[in-house]
């Protein structure tokens, strides 16, 4: 198996990643301690924010190649692995009309 893809899926690219420093959140589900905390800017405010950040291994839904993603709990993500796998996996989406459709697109290797 290769090394996994590092992937940030934070909805921008104006964030800082600080691994290891750890916060606490809730989501609903009760208290929790986060893996990472992440920095991200807030454009509306013009202010960073602290957000609590988690990570998992997981397939690119395109190509399979496995990813490292870096996610804040509680927020709803989808990544792929590269530029190339995004645009692939968009074009599908907009070819089927349904994120789900492309996704078992691809999971049937089609």
């Amino acid at each position: 198996m290769s090394e996994p893809v590092e992937v940030y899926v934070f909805g921008t690219k104006d964030f800082k990643l600080h691994r290891g420093v750890s916060i606490d959140f809730d989501v609903g589900a009760g208290p929790m301690r986060s893996q990472h905390m992440v920095e991200i800017f807030n454009e509306k405010i013009g202010a960073w924010q602290y957000c609590p950040c988690n990570e998992t291994i997981v397939r690119c839904p395109v190509c399979g190649k496995p990813m490292k993603c870096f996610y804040i709990p509680g927020t709803t993500w989808l990544a792929c692995c590269s530029k190339e796998c995004y645009e692939k996996f968009d074009e599908k989406v907009h070819e089927l009309g349904d994120v789900w459709k492309a996704i078992e697109h691809f999971r049937k290797g089609n």
